[in-house]
């Protein structure tokens, strides 16, 4: 264990970086005087070029949905739109963030800032959303969150980086830091807020953000740190999506903490990937991946849309009768599954006139469907499987606990990236002429009976297509 006093000596030592600069010191009292103006103001905060950009460039970027609108172009402007109270919080949560700018450069501590902008940018947008009465100071707090992992990574630079790569969820993490230090990094960054001198709110929500784990949300836990606590679980789908259960725990958590309901969260979502890719270069973080969907539609989204399925019925109905071509008529059923239907993917195999079946179309949700895949079932020994899903219904839960004749074959699964799948038949008077395969590997949705059975409608009308003669053209 890392001695107590190796960690209270880097608190030491970061508790002498100049955090509170002259200049905050001159904000704070410009700000506290009744009689100071919005130019008095602003004549303090151009004693600091890169401050004076940065304050100009989030009051100009979506964080103050100032797009489309007449720029900001002066200081005082600036500060009349924020107020005095929230010049003062930015600036000093910027100035945390430059101190302690070399966190990048530590191992394993990547990807630390971009994770706390997004924490910020989400609690500052929590804050409007529940009545908070400074979302600057939510934006703050969001933002120095974690400030506790920079004490622990800075006393053991690569033990602190193996327990990130090995206990990376919150909980076991936190649980490797007190074996480790004998204090989590919550316990470590309250320690170095109070020795800072940061205000008690602040103090509070880096030292108990975690704290909700054993009291739960609805003990009367101060807003603030409730809009943290949803902030920090919420942000990390920002970076990368997360899997269908911890989003659904995520969306159970906005509703417990905030009353945020699913198109709240939605929208919530929408704004905190605009914001932060508008703030990223200001704050000097990484790049947002490109976002192929919201994830949160997809939690918030039914297993079944009854409204949406009777309209693609009649929608198709209504193309066949205006005699549309089988290959758009296809497209149009397959596009309708996944409307009507809680999937990811669709895609439609036929026999190939030998033993074995080949995908012909697909739709998927976000991206391009992975068409190519089913390659190997045209010249793999597949045969037996293939003849069984054009037969009967199969649903393989999880392929690692399936048995070999479940499934198609290991290099079209690895292909597909899925860990579960169903298939439905496509037959006209008992005839196969198809095989319907149906997956959700981005976001791990179980295929519940209830959604295999809203298939059979739609696969019933492409059983009627497929059936369709082609006749040459001319005749």
């Amino acid at each position: 264990m890392v001695a107590r006093e190796t960690i209270d000596r880097q608190i030491d030592k970061m508790s002498k970086l100049p955090i509170l600069p002259q200049i905050l010191v001159r904000l704070n009292q410009v700000a506290s005087d009744s009689g100071a103006s919005a130019e008095d103001l602003g004549k303090v905060i151009l004693k600091d070029q890169s401050l004076t950009l940065r304050i100009l460039k989030v009051v100009n970027s979506a964080y103050y949905q100032r797009r489309g609108r007449e720029q900001v172009t002066t200081v005082s402007k600036a500060v009349v739109l924020i107020g005095f109270n929230g010049v003062r919080r930015l600036a000093l949560g910027m100035s945390v963030c430059d101190t302690l700018r070399s966190a990048d450069e530590l191992p394993g501590m990547e990807r630390f800032w971009a994770h706390s902008l997004a924490t910020a940018i989400t609690a500052r947008l929590l804050a409007e959303l529940s009545g908070h009465p400074s979302k600057e100071e939510a934006f703050v707090a969001g933002l120095v969150h974690d400030i506790g992992k920079l004490v622990l990574a800075r006393c053991e630079p690569e033990l602190y980086a193996r327990l990130l790569a090995e206990h990376g969820a919150d909980g076991p993490l936190r649980a490797a830091e007190r074996q480790a230090f004998g204090l989590s990094h919550a316990q470590a960054g309250k320690k170095l807020a109070r020795r800072w001198g940061l205000p008690g709110a602040l103090e509070e929500v880096i030292g108990d953000h975690h704290g909700y784990e054993s009291t739960g949300l609805g003990g009367g836990l101060p807003l603030l740190l409730r809009i943290v606590v949803a902030a920090n679980r919420f942000s990390p789908g920002v970076l990368a999506p997360p899997v269908h259960a911890a989003a659904l725990e995520v969306a159970r958590l906005l509703e417990e903490a905030l009353d945020i309901n699913g198109l709240e969260a939605e929208v919530l979502y929408e704004n905190v990937v605009q914001e932060y890719t508008d703030l990223a270069q200001t704050f000097g973080v990484a790049a947002l991946p490109p976002q192929s969907e919201n994830w949160v539609t997809r939690v918030a989204r039914p297993e079944v849309d009854r409204d949406e399925l009777l309209a693609r019925l009649a929608a198709v109905a209504a193309a066949m009768a205006a005699g549309e071509d089988p290959e758009q008529l296809t497209g149009r059923i397959l596009a309708g599954i996944l409307a009507a239907v809680a999937l990811d993917r669709v895609f439609l195999l036929v026999p190939d006139g030998a033993a074995g079946l080949v995908c012909t179309a697909g739709r998927s949700q976000g991206s391009r469907p992975a068409l190519t895949a089913f390659e190997p079932l045209s010249r793999s020994p597949a045969a037996a499987w293939c003849g069984e899903a054009l037969r009967r219904p199969l649903h393989v839960p999880d392929i690692a606990a399936a048995s070999p004749a479940e499934l198609p074959g290991a290099e079209i699964l690895e292909q597909l990236g899925v860990s579960s799948f169903a298939t439905l038949p496509v037959t006209f008077r008992s005839h196969p002429l198809g095989v319907l395969w149906l997956d959700n590997p981005a976001s791990g949705r179980p295929l519940s009976e209830t959604v295999r059975e809203t298939v059979a409608p739609l696969a019933h009308q492409l059983a009627l297509v497929l059936a369709e003669p082609r006749v040459p053209a001319g005749v």
